[in-house]
């Protein structure tokens, strides 16, 4: 058999330390830098700053780094109050101050906009800011029994990595959680089914501290026992998930309606757990106060509300104008949606189901348009609003401009995928009039954005 020669790969020198100066910041949270003429994105790293940084991926085009030391340290970076910041992946950016925070997604976003919608400046308005810590209201938190050592770990994922990291508490939940980890560390090796825990989800609604546990085999009567003690001391609602979607309360003998309020609107959602509510209640509140004045919205107006969810919102939408159509790809989410609508007496809102990742015209049927209101509606809306998740709304953007909607007010948590769509906006006859941060994530990578557009 003919051997022919191959060219050995040229080893890649990973883990390797070097010295980078940081340029820029960009929207995933990382510094940027150049190594040997090449990009090299860098975790732990300000603009500015000069940093010794370990090379963790060396491609053709790009490098991967962590900051393992500053040099020259940047004057907006602070010490991290966590003492699990530099283990834990929940949170990238403690090490900067909370106005810089807002300030580099700020710029990141600018260059997204540049690069994708061909915009050099953004309207900017007031960033939406409320507590930059304890604020989050549901969270999943790993659970692992390493069976070599026969010990439990209850945490979040590391840094870089997927094994666990232990966590004593949590500087983003709220207080009512500050418990749940010692609790459930020294809970777990007590339960006969301890080993069968696959993790903990919690969740804050206005009526309750909710911790669900998922896990592969049942509880024995004598876990239940003890986790009800748990639950009790701590005033959790626990809520057990042996099969799927299959929730079964601990604690008491039936789960009561979770919800939240919206209190300006004089609204009451209820949820189930699983169901997506915005992490942060403070900034939802003015979140939605901004979509509604951004809308201008009035009596005469129908707007359509895309990716509804459970109506967070289409309901205050429907307490301001004449007809709301929300439209979300999850069955059970209409149905909470409508149920909701009921709930708080709202006759003026239609909730259907499709898929908005399909490429075809949106069909909003007839009924959604009927004399129920005692007005003439034409099949059209005037004003519309978006909230997508982070793959955003390509399937949909060029079907907006069929309405002639007046305002359209997009709200993105992933801005690359709103600069993206931008540009469709932009191209169908609209200018973007508004655009602001909110800071529902604080200390984190991750940007929520809203933008408003005004058809010329």
């Amino acid at each position: 058999m003919a051997q022919f020669f191959k060219a050995k790969k040229k080893p890649q020198s990973h883990n390797r330390s070097v010295k980078l100066h940081i340029e820029q910041f960009n929207h995933d949270g990382q510094g940027i830098g150049y190594l040997n003429d090449k990009i090299c994105f860098v975790e732990g790293a300000l603009p500015g700053e000069q940093v010794e940084v370990k090379v963790l991926e060396d491609k053709a085009k790009f490098a991967k780094a962590q900051t393992t030391k500053v040099i020259d340290p940047s004057p907006e970076r602070i010490t991290p109050i966590c003492p699990h910041f530099n283990r834990c992946g929940g949170c990238q950016l403690q090490y900067a101050n909370q106005d810089y925070q807002l300030e580099l997604k700020r710029e990141a976003v600018n260059g997204l906009f540049k690069r994708f919608a061909n915009l050099d400046s953004l309207p900017w308005h007031n960033s939406l800011t409320a507590k930059p810590w304890y604020y989050r209201r549901s969270a999943r938190i790993g659970v692992w029994f390493d069976r070599k050592t026969k010990q439990f770990t209850v945490g979040f994922r590391q840094r870089n990595a997927k094994q666990i990291t232990p966590i004593d508490q949590c500087a983003v939940l709220p207080d009512n959680f500050s418990g749940l980890f010692k609790g459930f560390g020294k809970l777990l090796p007590t339960l006969k089914a301890g080993k069968a825990v696959t993790h903990l989800e919690i969740c804050q609604a206005d009526n309750a501290n909710v911790v669900v546990i998922r896990h592969t085999e049942p509880f024995t009567k004598a876990d239940i026992g003890k986790i009800k003690q748990l639950g009790e001391s701590h005033d959790y609602l626990i809520l057990s998930e042996y099969e799927k979607g299959q929730f079964t309360c601990l604690t008491q003998s039936t789960a009561p309606a979770l919800y939240y309020g919206l209190e300006q609107f004089d609204l009451k959602l209820e949820f189930r757990v699983g169901d997506f509510i915005q992490i942060n209640a403070d900034i939802n509140q003015q979140m939605i106060n901004q979509a509604i004045d951004w809308l201008a919205v009035k009596e005469t107006d129908t707007v359509l509300d895309l990716f509804c969810g459970i109506g967070n919102f289409s309901l205050p939408l429907a307490t301001r104008c004449a007809l709301v159509v929300g439209i979300e790809g999850v069955d059970k989410m209409v149905e909470q949606a409508s149920h909701n609508a009921t709930l708080n007496g709202l006759d003026n809102t239609h909730f259907y189901q499709a898929d908005l990742s399909e490429d075809k015209p949106l069909d909003i049927p007839n009924q959604a348009f009927d004399k129920a209101f005692d007005k003439t509606f034409n099949k059209t809306f005037n004003k519309v609003l978006l909230d997508p998740a982070r793959a955003g709304a390509g399937e949909v953007m060029t079907q907006l401009k069929a309405f002639k909607a007046e305002k359209v007010v997009y709200v993105s948590c992933e801005p690359l995928t709103l600069a993206r769509d931008s540009f469709v906006l932009i191209k169908s006859g609209y200018v973007l009039e508004k655009i602001a941060l909110m800071d529902m994530f604080s200390q984190t990578r991750h940007v929520e954005v809203m933008a408003l557009f005004v058809r010329k």
